[in-house]
């Protein structure tokens, strides 16, 4: 085992709280959903997020660290921002700017990442982009009867809601990476 890297298992946990969130999402969705096709999709979706959390537990432990709650994560500062989404079309559009969020996340921390962890990223990025194209068709699926206007308005008021808290996240994931020296790489984590 190796000795914890702070930071780094402090960000594994924000991942990890990220994925779990969006797992009991999921399964709120897949709980009052009747369509089989959907039922399916949101089902294995919710399998995937599951598996994620589960992975970035491995590589905390991996890392000597503890998997452990984050009070304060992504989904959380989201529900402070949005509230909670109630329609079909505010579902799916939350969900969908979560995954976009996550995915350009972890494609930007693929490029500094080290073998193990970039493992971990490298099959969690191959889910999310099934992901993102199930929930952009949902969302095609949802304007056909809620309205185009319905989507886009969620959607904008979603990613604006996510550019809020991603800047106030970066800003604290810097603070806690200051002390990583030179390996500090400027982009938010260590090289």
């Amino acid at each position: 085992m190796k000795t914890a890297r702070p930071a780094l298992v402090t960000m594994f946990n924000y991942y990890r709280d990220a994925e779990m969130h969006g797992a009991s999402l999921l399964f709120a969705m897949a709980r009052r959903d009747t369509d089989e096709r959907e039922i399916v999709s949101l089902d294995r979706h919710l399998a995937d997020e599951t598996r994620h959390a589960a992975m970035w537990a491995r590589r905390i432990i991996e890392l000597g660290g503890k998997p452990s709650r984050v009070s304060d994560g992504y989904q959380a500062r989201l529900r402070r921002e949005i509230g909670l989404p109630r329609s079909p079309a505010q579902l799916y559009a939350l969900t969908l700017v979560a995954e976009e969020r996550a995915q350009a996340r972890y494609e930007e921390h693929l490029g500094w990442a080290d073998p193990d962890t970039a493992g971990v990223l490298d099959e969690v990025m191959g889910d999310e982009r099934w992901h993102l194209s199930w929930v952009k068709g949902q969302l095609e699926r949802v304007a056909e009867t809620a309205g185009q206007d319905v989507v886009a308005s969620a959607l904008a008021r979603f990613r604006e809601a996510d550019r809020k808290v991603s800047e106030g996240m970066m800003q604290e994931e810097r603070a806690l990476f200051a002390d990583a020296g030179p390996r500090w790489s400027g982009k938010g984590s260590l090289a």
